[in-house]
């Protein structure tokens, strides 16, 4: 089944499920799924973008098999508003971060002064109601490199910034 389908130099807009009344919905289905056969979307050179129209969730989901997304360019995650975004693996699998064989630069938080404050977690537990239940263990360096170094730094001089190593609960 061809749509939309031409070898001359023409602009074409194809409508799918495309409905201006609002009590209307329509559920569009590509491809099979119960076939081992793949879809492809194709953005061309003008991009591709896959949205709704209101604040349903976008989802991109796979059954057993991995999702990779991947750019030429720069791949940013973003969210539009003040809310967050969560890379989670879901259950206790490892979320990998930076872990290839070629050498980069990982940046968390910003790297300009462009932003007054900067709060950055690593194993931190904000309810004060799981200390006892929760384990958190954060390594910084390298256990199997020698020739690794760590550099901490709290502002620019004494004045402006405090390092704190230990606990704060009961004194200690």
């Amino acid at each position: 089944v061809s749509i939309g389908n031409t070898n001359n130099a023409v602009s074409q807009t194809i409508n799918l499920g495309n409905n201006s009344n609002a009590g209307a919905t329509n559920t569009i289905n590509v491809g099979n799924a119960a076939a081992a056969g793949a879809t492809s979307i194709q953005g061309g050179t003008g991009g591709l973008n896959l949205g709704t129209g209101g604040a349903a969730v976008t989802s991109i989901t796979s059954g057993t098999g991995g999702v990779s997304v991947a750019a030429g360019g720069t791949l940013s995650l973003t969210s539009a508003t003040t809310s967050s975004v969560t890379l989670d693996s879901g259950t206790t699998g490892t979320v990998n971060i930076g872990t290839g064989v070629v050498n980069k630069t990982i940046n968390i938080g910003n790297t300009t002064a462009a932003a007054a404050v900067q709060t950055v977690n690593i194993g931190y537990i904000a309810s004060p109601g799981a200390l006892n239940t929760i384990v958190s263990n954060v390594n910084i360096g390298s256990a199997v490199n020698s020739n690794s170094s760590v550099t901490i730094q709290a502002g620019l001089s004494s004045a402006n910034g405090v390092i704190q190593i230990g606990g704060t609960a009961n004194g200690v």
